[in-house]
């Protein structure tokens, strides 16, 4: 053994103090053990007595470190070093008889092959090596089973269908594809299976033995169960040995209905009902195309057809949205998906939907009462502001804006789009297909007419001075041209102004005092008798760009008398009246109405405040700080 210590020689000089590993100690300790034994053989011929060492045990003080290829290096401590460990070698005989159990006989072969011999790369073998695995003849020693195998796969981070090739016992590389439907055909790539497929070679896959559709020496088919679920492993078993398994995964479709959402939410009798069924694939395999059913009170539907729907993709196409009519009273709809069960669900339970629905009977009419008496029905004629009419006319005529109820932002309304330049010029795209009240389709013409009419109405002339020019552009199109003092927040209610067609105002502008031509959701009258008693009458127009209105007739009764109107909502007469906020107000009306039946809602109207006092039972109308135009948005919804 060389430089194992700093060992003084005879001159006074030190030998270099190197690393060395655990094999070479034992290596030289065993030739110095030999060399005594030797010696105290020769003691004992001469002496006639019997010499031997019985047991050696050293204690040596080392420091350690692990070099960067994974070998273990000791170096034998200095005098008086600190960060030391002691390492305990002990020898002691063993009986001839014991030697046989533990040692390899001599007759057995042993391959002392490298490693890299058998085709292990540089960093495999480094790997290896830090295991202790040396030769060919530590592999296989150390991996006599397929449990050894995985340990030394673990430790080494080598493949073990890799391992398992270069010892020459069967492995699996892949499995295509990696997942699938029940019943799919998978195909396994690996080698060493053998040529003919052995009589008693089986696959298994979850635990069970499936079919083998065709075999190889390096690729078997198998067919997964057709009820197979769930992940597993797949693995083979050929020749009492067994290849390494390899994870597969069922891929099934489930096809869910979470819901049927109804628009509108309390449909009347007749009412157009649209129902949408929110339906998803919450399986991991993609469905391919399929069918889908209505069924509207336990009758069936036409089947329609469905595309390809992927994982955890919820459904897009039309056929999952069905529009209807319903008769007043009690009804069931039903969705579902695949209702001829062409796909592998994997729980059809869910694949169906019932909604129950309860259809209101028509209303008819609704009666209302409102604390102003209007001397007009034409938006730009009347003593009164546009803010004390704007809740009964803005049912009877629309503008290219209205307001959100509930933000106060614009919102399309006659217009479509709205494009605004850095020049202060704003283009409006009208929608197509709406109509006035006489049947005419609404055109960019109206449009500029109605703004040039309402630039010349006191009413409209000081909000609309900041408008320079208005110019139809293309029968939908009309642009405007704004002056640099434009507030779009301050002046927005300019883009709510009435629409009137321009043919009919000029022709006989009286008409609309009483009987005006709007494109809103109602049609007014105002008899010259009704204008003293105040009396509005409203009727749907069934024309009406966003559909007929639900409600056929509104009444609304005028009167600047409180207490009149109150005595109309405790008797019954109206379901809603609108009374000038004051102080105290609402304390006084509580105490003389049931809290239950009605609610009061506090809203603005211009500079002033109104009090909205309605029955319960009126879900129509819910007052806004908007839009107080008796909320015609929600009329028609």
């Amino acid at each position: 053994m060389n430089n194992l210590t700093t060992i003084p020689a005879s001159t006074g000089e030190t030998l270099s103090n190197t690393e060395w590993q655990l094999a070479d100690m034992v290596d030289a300790i065993a030739a110095e053990i030999d060399h005594a034994e030797d010696t105290l053989a020769l003691k004992s011929y001469a002496r006639g007595m019997s010499f031997s060492i019985r047991q050696l045990s050293l204690d040596l003080q080392v420091s350690v470190r692990r070099d960067n290829q994974g070998q273990v290096k000791f170096r034998t401590a200095d005098p008086n070093s600190t960060g030391t460990t002691t390492i305990k070698l002990d020898f002691a005989q063993l009986l001839k008889s014991q030697l046989g159990d533990d040692r390899r006989k001599l007759e057995q072969t042993i391959d002392r092959r490298p490693l890299d011999a058998i085709g292990f790369t540089v960093d495999e073998i480094r790997a290896l090596n830090a295991i202790a695995i040396y030769s060919v003849d530590d592999l296989h020693r150390y991996t006599q089973t397929a449990a050894m195998i995985g340990e030394v796969c673990r430790k080494t981070s080598i493949a073990e269908a890799h391992l398992r090739k270069v010892l020459g016992l069967p492995y699996l590389e892949a499995l295509k594809p990696d997942r699938g439907l029940p019943g799919s055909i998978v195909l396994l790539e690996g080698g060493n299976f053998g040529i003919e497929q052995p009589h008693s070679a089986s696959v298994y896959f979850q635990g069970v033995v499936v079919p083998i559709v065709a075999w190889s020496n390096s690729r078997i088919q198998i067919k997964i169960p057709e009820k197979a679920t769930g992940n597993g492993v797949i693995f083979i078993a050929t020749n009492d040995q067994m290849t390494n398994p390899i994870d597969w995964q069922v891929v099934t479709v489930d096809l869910m209905i979470k819901d049927i959402v109804m628009t509108p939410s309390n449909p009347q009798d007749n009412d157009e009902i649209t129902l949408t069924a929110t339906l998803e694939n919450q399986g991991l395999g993609t469905a391919n195309a399929f069918a889908v059913q209505w069924s509207i009170d336990g009758n069936p539907q036409p089947k329609l057809p469905h595309g390809v729907l992927a994982p955890n993709q919820t459904s897009q196409e039309s056929t999952v949205v069905l529009k209807t009519r319903l008769a007043a009273g009690k009804h069931e709809i039903s969705f579902m998906a695949d209702p001829e069960q062409q796909l592998q669900d994997l729980d059809r339970a869910n694949s169906t939907f019932t909604l129950a629905i309860d259809v209101a009977p028509k209303t008819e009419i609704i009666n209302l009462g409102y604390h102003y008496l209007i001397d007009s029905l034409d938006p730009f004629v009347g003593e009164q502001s546009w803010d004390f009419r704007q809740d009964v006319l803005s049912l009877i005529y629309r503008g290219l804006m209205r307001f959100d109820p509930y933000k106060g932002r614009l919102l399309t309304d006659l217009s479509q789009s709205t494009n605004w330049s850095e020049s202060l010029t704003v283009t409006y795209s009208l929608r197509p297909n709406v109509y006035f009240h006489d049947r005419s389709s609404l055109t960019a013409d109206d449009v500029v007419f109605s703004y040039q009419r309402a630039k010349e109405s006191p009413i409209w002339r000081e909000q609309l001075r900041f408008i320079e020019s208005i110019e139809a552009i293309d029968r939908l199109t009309v642009m405007f041209k704004l002056s640099k003092e434009f507030n779009i927040k301050a002046e927005a209610q300019i883009w709510t102004l009435p629409i009137v067609p321009a043919k009919a105002y000029q022709t006989d502008s009286q008409r609309f005092m009483t009987q005006p031509i709007g494109c809103g959701p109602f049609i007014g009258t105002l008899d010259e008798g009704q204008r003293k008693s105040g009396l509005v009458k409203l009727e749907a127009f069934e024309n009406y760009y966003l559909g007929a209105p639900r409600t056929r007739s509104l009444s609304i009764a005028l009167s600047p008398d409180a207490n009149r109107l109150l005595k109309l909502l405790i008797g019954g007469y109206v379901t809603a009246i609108t009374l000038p906020y004051q102080e105290g107000l609402v304390e006084k009306l509580k105490a003389s109405l049931p809290t239950d039946n009605y609610q009061m809602i506090q809203t603005p109207i211009g500079q002033s405040m109104v009090l909205h006092v309605q029955a319960r039972s009126l879900l129509e109308r819910q007052p806004n700080d908007y839009e107080t135009n008796w909320n015609a948005h929600l009329w028609y919804l």
